[in-house]
């Protein structure tokens, strides 16, 4: 990446180091299968070296090329991003930076990385008929109604779900904000079934 080195301040490595253990550990529970592996794995060995006072817009720019260069996707880049974004947010509060060098940085657009599948009633019947377990197709019936991802069902407890109201409240998601889905009769049917039987805890605690 050709950085210029520039004396004077923290080095980039001791940073990642630091907001690893003040911040991502206590704050980010998914911290070890995405801020670390962003860290130890790309932007560590790329900054390595380097003080963070010399790292400019350019530099992530070059960073953003080789990554793409590399192969990687543009969301995956983005994800590498926001943690360097918000590493060197933190440089700054703690005193180690004076100005954030990510606010020049774009991210790329996604657009092109969303592709809606909704299968047809034919192949919903075909993947049904070769469900040979129950729990299993109890699971893929919820999820072909509700839409909800595959995380969002394996932690959904029944607390979070009113047959009265006929909804499902769904916390803990990859926007940050808590949404809502409607219970159709097919989905309906399935949950006072399941109810009658595992009516506390999660859901499908055996998947």
């Amino acid at each position: 990446y050709n950085l210029k080195r520039k004396y004077g301040s923290m080095k980039f490595e001791a940073l990642a180091e630091k907001y690893l253990e003040l911040h991502a550990k206590i704050h980010k529970r998914g911290w070890k299968k995405a801020d670390k592996v962003y860290l130890g794995c790309h932007l560590v060995p790329c900054f390595r070296g380097y003080e963070i006072a010399g790292i400019s817009s350019e530099h992530i720019e070059k960073y953003k090329k080789q990554r793409l260069d590399e192969g990687a996707k543009k969301s995956t880049i983005n994800r590498e991003l926001s943690c360097l974004r918000l590493m060197f947010q933190k440089a700054i509060s703690w005193g180690y930076l004076n100005e954030n060098p990510m606010k020049e940085v774009k991210s790329f657009s996604e657009k092109d990385n969303y592709m809606q599948r909704v299968l047809s009633p034919e192949e919903e019947k075909k993947l049904l008929e070769n469900c040979t377990s129950k729990p299993v197709k109890d699971f893929i019936v919820f999820g072909l109604n509700t839409g909800m991802r595959m995380g969002e069902i394996l932690s959904l407890e029944w607390k979070n779900v009113s047959l009265e109201k006929r909804a499902i409240l769904v916390t803990m998601t990859k926007s940050g904000k808590n949404r809502e889905i409607p219970i159709n009769d097919t989905l309906y049917g399935l949950l006072d079934r399941l109810h009658g039987s595992n009516g506390s805890g999660r859901m499908f605690p055996y998947m």
